[in-house]
């Protein structure tokens, strides 16, 4: 049996509603539920329902309507105790609107934000009107009115900072042009709504703000606001950098990971670890190693600029710039992005920078220097080669977890799929044919369908063609492990591109000393380079 009262009243049995009768059998049940399990007197019950024009016999009166009740409630459910009546653990909107301000606090401490958002939200959509409509305006009731009424403004303006919290600037600002509409003199609601505003890029727009606030408060009140709104004008006027909040992401569609992440925990938190100490990080590694990822992985709701698409230099600060979230700007658009990331606050993550690498360097050598608090994650096939800059190289998959992620993948592919003892051997075989690379483990795992684990490994030796198409959706840019290996091979210089060739045959690496006798030359420069 359910009981809600932030609204008319109303019972539920499951999904089934409960009529308990008409206006003082529910006016009973609703004073019942406002004690929370408290007994209530047969002299503060009478009051409650008829005041000072009760009937005749009002004790019998109230007999008959407990009797009511008691037909269309569970046995135990109204009590009778020596202090009075009582509903004893009852199941109302009002513990579980509590509940979920519980938990979305709890959230919040976590700085889990958007789950901290939504369990407000949850709690909030309890809520259909006056809580205790069916309750007469005494100054009891009236208490517990405002204490509860209290508690939905203070949720509202909380859920709003988490939104805000989330980077969703946008979605805050709406959600708090309502709020100050519907309580103008609550401070908070203008204080996160400047925010909000700020944090949008709408600088004027925060001030006035705080402005209309002002006004609204001398002409009305007398007052002015107080010392918070009057700190956070100064701020804004100030351009305090400490300002600036988390961007929402926008990444396309495909940046979104759809399948689960296995193999690179052990390098998910090195980067963690790398990212929290020093302003510039590099994850280096080959074509299909996983780079981008697990820089999507590390980044979490931060924005991930993928550089594979900018194929000149030209349009590099204008694309780092829309990523960030520059709009509607005028002037120098480099001007415009220093301006955002001393606002941002956020880590700047920028993938797939091997063939921009040296204006991708310069630019972010010259980021790092005019943005003090700054830091800067990058992937590349080889480092930036930027002062102070830490590498991350990816190798290949552990055995083992190479393994996991040809299991995991088949078995999205071939629900039904059962590993027995022989497959794991030879997914061991396929997954050491394949350098144990992620992305060809992937393609492997989806060709398993067609052939089967051994005779997969058995055609390996055509495996560009045999591993077919990228699926849509996978983070790299490329349509084939061909074509992943040709975009490396295509940044070599003249002198690197010939030495690979010669290097070619060889399998499962090579001596120095081999290398040298094949090239005819001390090749020790050029594979650093490589």
């Amino acid at each position: 049996m359910t009981y809600a009262v932030l609204g008319p009243l109303e019972v539920r049995a499951g999904d089934r509603p409960v009529h308990v009768g008409g206006r003082l059998p529910r006016r009973l049940l609703a004073i019942l539920i406002a004690a929370e399990g408290r007994p209530v007197s047969e002299d503060s019950l009478v009051e409650e329902l008829w005041g000072g024009s009760g009937p005749r016999n009002p004790a019998g009166a109230l007999q008959v309507y407990v009797s009511r009740l008691r037909r269309v409630l569970p046995g135990t459910a109204l009590q009778r105790s020596v202090g009075g009546y009582r509903l004893p653990a009852s199941d109302t909107d009002v513990e579980r609107f509590r509940s979920h301000l519980a938990r979305a606090r709890a959230s919040a401490a976590d700085d889990r934000h958007a789950d901290a958002h939504e369990a407000f939200e949850t709690g909030l959509r309890l809520w259909r009107g006056t809580p205790y409509e069916d309750l007469a305006d005494d100054e009891s009731t009236a208490a517990i009115r405002a204490a509860l009424l209290e508690q939905r403004d203070t949720a509202q303006e909380e859920s709003a900072a988490a939104l805000l919290a989330t980077g969703d600037h946008p979605g805050a600002v709406a959600a708090l042009e309502l709020l100050v509409h519907a309580a103008p003199y609550r401070e908070r609601r203008w204080q996160l709504l400047a925010l909000a505003l700020y944090r949008s890029g709408r600088q004027a727009d925060a001030l006035a703000a705080v402005r209309r606030v002002r006004a609204l408060l001398a002409e009305e009140l007398g007052v002015d606001p107080g010392p918070e709104l009057r700190e956070l004008e100064g701020r804004i006027l100030s351009q305090d950098p400490a300002l600036a909040g988390p961007v929402a992401v926008t990444r396309p569609p495909g940046d979104r990971p759809l399948s689960s992440f296995i193999g690179r925990d052990a390098e998910l938190a090195v980067l963690d670890r790398l990212a929290d100490t020093h302003r510039l990080v590099t994850v280096v590694g080959p074509a299909g190693s996983g780079k981008t990822r697990l820089a999507v992985e590390w980044a979490g709701r931060d924005v991930v600029v993928r550089l594979a698409d900018v194929t000149d230099p030209a349009p590099l600060v204008s694309a780092i710039a829309a990523a960030v979230g520059v709009t509607g700007f005028t002037g120098d658009p480099y001007e415009a992005l220093v301006k955002r990331l001393r606002l941002h606050g956020r880590p700047l993550v920028l993938d797939n920078c091997e063939h921009l690498v040296d204006d991708v360097a310069r630019l972010v050598a010259d980021l790092l220097d005019r943005v003090p608090a700054l830091r800067v994650v990058a992937t590349s096939r080889s480092p930036l080669g930027v002062d102070g800059e830490h590498s991350l190289p990816l190798g290949p998959l552990a055995a083992d977890d190479a393994v996991a992620l040809l299991t995991d993948r088949i078995r999205a592919t071939l629900p039904g799929w059962l590993e027995q003892d022989t497959d794991r051997r030879e997914l061991h075989r396929l997954a050491e044919a394949l350098d144990r690379l992620p992305l060809a483990l992937e393609l492997a795992a989806a060709r398993v369908r067609t052939f089967g684990v051994r005779a997969l490994t058995e055609q390996l030796d055509d495996r560009f063609t045999v591993l077919g198409r990228i699926p849509h959706s996978t983070m790299t840019p490329h349509a084939t492990l061909q074509e992943a290996v040709a975009w490396s091979f295509g940044l070599l210089s003249d002198e690197e591109r010939d030495l690979a060739v010669r290097l070619w045959p060889y399998e499962g690496g090579f001596p120095l000393g081999a290398a040298a006798s094949a090239a005819g030359l001390d090749v020790s420069v050029t594979i650093a380079a490589l």
